[in-house]
């Protein structure tokens, strides 16, 4: 009798089963928002072929992606349509497990100060838009600041002045304002994506803040040559300057502690 060979299929014909990436990332707006965060969570490698500065970072085990957008709702959703769209980091497809807004925001209210941390429980814009935060991701435990839950209001410019900012902190009910979360909120609500924001106070309700301040930053980054341009023509502002300077380094520090606990707490992180 005739053996016969039994029919093995050849693996080089074999489709492949490409295996997706599926970490937690973060979305900071500006460079000083994330100037301490990578001392625990260190740069690996950038990511290319994304529209904004992007990275593959690590805390031991943990690995995260981190983006940083710059500022406003255009930058924030292009940032979120690029990765929202299985983009390809580390050679695999990539999906977001959570995406966690982060940044700086001004005081819409007495009782916030600087350094003080905003967990946002909803987000709203200025047209009354809400989305409420996906509740299954717990606080930190944060230490050296103070944590409190609330909602933050999203703005399309820079809200400066102090009567402005409690007006709107009233009629809103928001604890505080930004320029990104709200963009954000809508473009993770819509894609069905786990999102939460955390923001840290970065200037008091009752301290002015100028649109010439505002105008130093582009792309995400202070340009030195216009801070230089503007104290040229305006020296009075040096103090103003050096009061932000040493705020935002606060804020900063704060910042990183809040989102470093934060993804140690959440499930994915």
């Amino acid at each position: 009798m005739e053996r016969q060979t039994p029919n093995v299929p050849n693996s080089t014909s074999m489709p492949r089963v490409q295996v997706s990436l599926r970490l937690p990332c973060v979305l900071f707006a500006l460079e000083r928002e994330r100037l301490f965060f990578h001392d625990v969570y260190r740069v690996d490698r950038p990511v290319a072929d994304a529209p904004c500065a992007a990275f593959l970072c690590s805390a031991g085990s943990r690995r995260i992606v981190v983006l940083e957008s710059g500022v406003g709702g255009g930058p924030t959703r292009r940032a979120l349509d690029w990765l929202l769209n299985r983009p390809t980091i580390d050679e695999a497809p990539f999906t977001p497990s959570f995406v966690l807004c982060a940044g700086f925001a001004g005081a819409l209210h007495a009782s916030v100060s600087v350094g003080d941390v905003i967990l946002a429980n909803e987000v709203v814009d200025l047209d009354g838009q809400r989305w409420s935060a996906v509740e299954s991701i717990p606080p930190p435990p944060l230490r050296g600041g103070r944590l409190r839950g609330g909602r933050l209001l999203t703005s399309s410019r820079f809200v400066g002045d102090p009567a402005e900012k409690l007006a709107l902190g009233e009629q809103h009910g928001a604890l505080a304002v930004d320029m990104e979360s709200a963009a954000f909120a809508r473009r993770c609500h819509e894609r069905g994506v786990p999102w939460a924001c955390l923001r840290v106070i970065s200037d008091d309700v009752s301290v002015p803040f100028t649109t010439e301040v505002a105008g130093l930053v582009e792309d995400g980054r202070v340009r030195p040559g216009r801070v230089l341009s503007l104290l040229l023509r305006k020296p009075w502002l040096v103090p103003k300057l050096v009061r932000l300077a040493r705020q935002t380094r606060l804020a900063a520090r704060r910042l990183a502690d809040a989102v470093v606990q934060f993804l140690a707490c959440s499930s994915d992180g």
